[in-house]
């Protein structure tokens, strides 16, 4: 390859990642003001994978959108019903890390697992030892997780070196591109009409 190929192969390559589709990503999971260290793990990671994916996508938490619309004077005295609608109509993907010990997860998995539309855009990560402390008795998640996956979202396991590591992290990111590649290629209703 001569040297005067690079800049035009650069040049294709850059067009053809920029007609790739934006996303728009909401990531839940552990909040900020966790007790629970492990949890307080969790949530780093989970800024560390939205300041990641933002370079490429739109990526939200839930909490920020719930605060500003507070903010702005919105009635959210439903908090799971103001998620349920935003989710239907402005995600493309949900990825959800959970892990036991973080305050309204367990509700939020519960509630989105019920509907269908929530449920296929839901990506949910959850902590490896969840099953090994023999929390089978937890019958309401397990029977979220299992909607989730019979509803074409994903559940899939991590541990805690993944934690500290980048390998979610990695998972992650390379979850969505596969759904960006897939979605440029397939007719997508958000998408129609981009170039």
């Amino acid at each position: 390859m001569s040297n005067d190929e690079i800049p035009k192969i650069k040049t294709m390559v850059r067009r053809y990642k920029s007609s790739l589709p934006k996303l728009t990503i909401f990531i839940l999971g552990p909040g900020e003001h966790n007790i629970d260290p492990y949890a307080k793990k969790c949530y780093s990671k989970r800024c560390q994978i939205k300041n990641e994916l933002a370079r490429d996508h739109d990526t939200f938490f839930l909490e920020e959108i719930y605060n500003e619309a507070r903010n702005d004077g919105v009635d959210v005295t439903n908090t799971l019903d103001f998620e349920d609608i935003l989710i239907k109509k402005e995600a493309d993907t949900v990825i959800m890390i959970f892990v036991l010990n973080a305050t309204g997860l367990e509700a939020e998995l519960v509630a989105f697992s019920r509907c269908p539309e929530l449920a296929e855009k839901m990506w949910v990560f959850y902590d490896s030892t969840y099953y090994e402390f023999g929390n089978k008795n937890f019958w309401h998640v397990n029977s979220a997780l299992d909607s989730i996956e019979g509803r074409n979202g994903r559940i899939k396991p991590f541990t805690e070196s993944e934690i500290d590591s980048c390998s979610l992290l990695t998972r992650v990111k390379n979850m969505i591109e596969q759904k960006r590649r897939a979605l440029s290629i397939l007719p997508y209703k958000k998408y129609q009409g981009v170039e």
